[in-house]
């Protein structure tokens, strides 16, 4: 049914009657015919013959396709020139009609025939012959030139895009108007063209093939995305680039969904039984209002959607087992299948253009890209701020505690001093005692060095596959040599001063017994003097220490950077949508020490003031800090935060205006474009839901952009959408439509084609979507005429 169905509607079957009254030679059997159907799965064939029709070869035709599933219409290949005086052949397809069939070739052979035992030189069939055909006949004219019988050779995709567009402007035409007024406009299309493009048209699209033994020579490989009928054909032709396309050219779906089934549970399902097939295009569901199409969006979206949105209103559907399977026949679940839910924003929409809460923009922001991040860049500078005012609070509790330190050596050490002088009269023993060695290394460092870990390294270097490999191994074994020799020279110096340390510790208890003997005032000088020199050296090094950390806090910065702090970035492809986050400049300038938005000052406040501080100003930050940091604001531990109402202000911007200003049907417009063209159009899903994608858009945009954007999907994705519009029911041409029906029994699905045969379903559509019986009837009518 959704099958794309090789054509061929201009071949030759039978002797014809050419323009100057010759034979028309054709080389045709059955045999061959069959063959041909056989090699190209042929699936739609029209027999064209030069001025005439044979009735039995068309029935016999009709047969052999019968029995290989290939429909044959009937049709003749006219000589004219409506009145234009070039020389044009047409070729007319007719609706199988047996009766009106009869009618028409006897009328055609009737016509020829006098034409050809008349004194004319050639066979010219009349406008108004050919309006006559019109009267009894549902028929479609192919006009083309007559240069090299309309071939045209090897056409690529342009050409046949080409033709296609000459289809909507009249070349294939319905002509169900009973006067001349719609061949005059079929001629006034061709006066306007050559006959050079006439002869592309005709001959890109079929084989005009007259010899059946090199008909591989001829087909055009010419493919129709419709149900293999003159029906089919009437409705391609309403939309023909997207019906129509060379084989090669045809773009196909995979692993969407085929089939799905509803079977009973329980008593109290209220689904009937059954199963519907879907398009691997777009699928349009219709039905009137409570008639079960949102419930199956709901169905199928709990089935495949790996997060589901769970709604009470369906808990009845859980009495119903649905299985869905995709076109190998394989059943479907969350696992296999990747499917995108678009979304009816109108309320989130509202909502987040009146409140002032960040979070409903981000709604917004995240149904367009569900990759973005909110307060990305802001999150992690303040992460680093904390980090930073930490770091100083850290610096300035240092300096601190290295000053109550250094007040306490000088003490100690002043101290030293004068019990040096009061013993200055007592006698020591003359040998003095040695100050201990200052190691090179530690016991912790000797054990640490030569632990690294190459391995990480090494993973690297397996992957490198270059010109460098062998030296990297090479210089790698090197290393690991020179470093077991750099930990045994480690080894030797540590245990060396460790040695000369313990003999100066020998020397120096030697001494110190010897003073102890003398008087214990001895041992006292002896005990200070040593001392004396370690205390000097520790007071220098506080002392260095506690000026490089002055010099440090006083250049340390705890302003606030707003180019490092603020944001706007594009979150679309085409960066048409734009989520700025910015903290206002003039809110950073104005930050009260009592009460703000940055620092909470809980429990505090009786020790502040009003004062006003700037955090873009290096100074006034850093006296900010100071002031929170000794009357606890800020944790000198680290354990503290910023206050929850410390973010950005965030502005999301479509097309460069504040989304706040626009109304929701700007908003909804710009969310269904960048929903295609980022989401769908990206060959991720392999499924999209839709519903009421009309919704909040006025009637042009739903006639442009949404038609459009719909279209483009085909090939691209499957697509289910919901729909009450005619305009999306209709003229975005659905491959394939579901009525859901509500009865006394239950909810019905089923599905049909718009161009079926076993009933008129384009009466379905115009009873089901309101207004569309004139949007249908404006589809299939590419001039208004006046029996229109």
């Amino acid at each position: 049914m959704f099958e794309w169905n090789a054509i061929d509607l201009h071949t030759h079957t039978v002797v014809g009657v050419t323009r100057d009254k010759g034979k028309d030679n054709v080389n045709f059997s059955y045999q061959l015919f069959q063959k041909a159907i056989s090699d190209h799965d042929l699936k739609l064939v029209a027999p064209t013959n030069h001025n005439v029709i044979d009735l039995a070869n068309y029935l016999l035709m009709k047969y052999v396709g019968e029995i290989q599933d290939c429909n044959v219409l009937l049709g003749v290949e006219l000589d004219s020139t409506l009145s234009m005086g070039s020389p044009i052949h047409i070729a007319a397809i007719v609706e199988q009609d047996l009766l009106k069939n009869i009618d028409l070739a006897n009328y055609i052979n009737s016509t020829t025939e006098k034409k050809k035992n008349s004194e004319d030189a050639e066979i010219i069939y009349k406008d108004s012959e050919i309006v006559d055909l019109f009267i009894d006949n549902n028929l479609l004219l192919i006009p083309h030139g007559d240069k090299d019988r309309g071939i045209f050779r090897d056409a690529g995709p342009e050409k046949v895009e080409e033709a296609l567009k000459k289809i909507q402007e009249g070349f294939f035409r319905i002509c169900d108007s009973r006067s001349n007024w719609k061949l005059e406009q079929v001629k006034k299309v061709i006066f306007e063209m050559d006959e050079n493009s006439l002869d592309d048209f005709g001959g890109v699209l079929f084989s005009d093939n007259r010899d059946w033994n090199n008909y591989d020579k001829f087909f055009r490989d010419f493919y129709m995305n419709a149900e293999p009928t003159f029906q089919g054909l009437i409705h391609a032709i309403s939309n023909p680039t997207k019906r129509f396309c060379l084989r090669k050219e045809i773009k196909r779906n995979n692993n969407y969904i085929s089939k799905i089934v509803f079977m009973n549970k329980n008593a109290n399902s209220q689904i009937l039984q059954g199963e519907i097939c879907l398009s691997p295009y777009l699928n349009c569901v219709i039905g009137k209002s409570g008639s079960g199409k949102s419930l199956l969006k709901h169905m199928v979206e709990k089935k495949l959607d790996r997060n589901p949105m769970e709604n009470e209103d369906y808990a009845f559907a859980d009495n119903t087992e649905v299985k869905i399977y995709n076109e190998n026949g394989i059943e479907l679940d969350c696992n296999n299948i990747n499917i995108t839910v678009g979304k009816n924003i109108y309320a989130e929409i509202i909502k987040a253009t009146t409140s002032k809460e960040n979070e409903d923009l981000y709604s917004i922001a995240k149904d367009l890209n569900p990759d973005f991040e909110s307060k990305e860049k802001f999150n992690l500078y303040i992460s680093s701020y904390k980090k930073r005012i930490d770091e100083y609070c850290d610096l300035s509790n240092g300096i601190k505690g290295d000053k109550i330190l250094l007040t306490q050596k000088i003490v100690n050490f002043n101290s030293n001093v004068n019990k040096l002088k009061n013993l200055s009269a007592v006698s020591v023993f003359p040998v003095k005692s040695i100050p201990e060695k200052n190691n090179m290394y530690t016991s912790e460092e000797v054990e640490r060095f030569g632990k690294a870990d190459l391995t990480e390294f090494i993973k690297e270097i397996e992957i490198y596959k270059g010109k460098y490999k062998v030296d990297l191994v090479k210089k790698i074994s090197e290393l690991r040599e020179i470093v077991n020799l750099a930990k045994l020279d480690m080894k030797t110096v540590y245990y060396e001063d460790l040695l000369e340390n313990k003999k100066v510790n020998v020397f120096n208890k030697a001494v110190n017994a010897v003073n102890t003997r003398i008087s214990s005032q001895a041992f006292e000088k002896s005990k200070i003097t040593l001392a004396i020199p370690s205390d000097i050296e520790e007071i220098v090094s506080l002392v260095k220490k506690i000026y490089l950390s002055e010099i440090k806090e006083s250049v340390f910065d705890l302003s606030i950077n707003l180019d490092e702090v603020n944001s706007r970035k594009g979150i679309n492809v085409d960066q048409s949508v734009v989520v700025e986050e910015v903290i206002p400049e003039e809110e950073l300038k104005n930050i009260s020490e009592k009460e703000n938005k940055i620092f909470s000052t809980h429990g505090k406040k009786g020790h502040l003031t009003n004062r006003i501080y700037n955090l873009l100003d290096i100074n006034d930050s850093k006296s900010l800090i100071k002031k929170y940091l000794e009357i606890g604001v800020i944790d000198e531990s680290g354990n503290w935060s910023f206050k929850s109402t410390f973010e950005p202000e965030t502005t999301i911007f479509f097309d460069g205006n504040d989304v706040k200003k626009l109304n929701p049907g700007s908003i909804a417009k710009k969310y269904i474009e960048v929903y295609f063209n980022d989401r769908v159009m990206n060959d991720k899903y392999s499924l999209v839901l839709f519903d009421q994608i009309e919704n909040d858009v006025d009637k042009p945009f739903i006639a442009g952009p949404i038609k459009e954007l719909l279209e483009k999907t085909k090939g691209y994705t499957q697509t289910i959408v919901i729909t009450h519009d005619p305009i999306v029911a209709v003229n975005a041409d659905p491959n394939n439509y579901i009525e859901c029906t509500k009865t006394e029994n239950g909810i019905i699905y089923r599905n049909f084609v718009a161009e079926s045969q076993l009933k008129d379903e384009l009466k379905t559509i115009s009873e089901i979507v309101d207004g569309s019986k004139s949007v249908i009837k404006k589809r299939y009518e590419i001039y208004e005429g006046e029996n229109v």
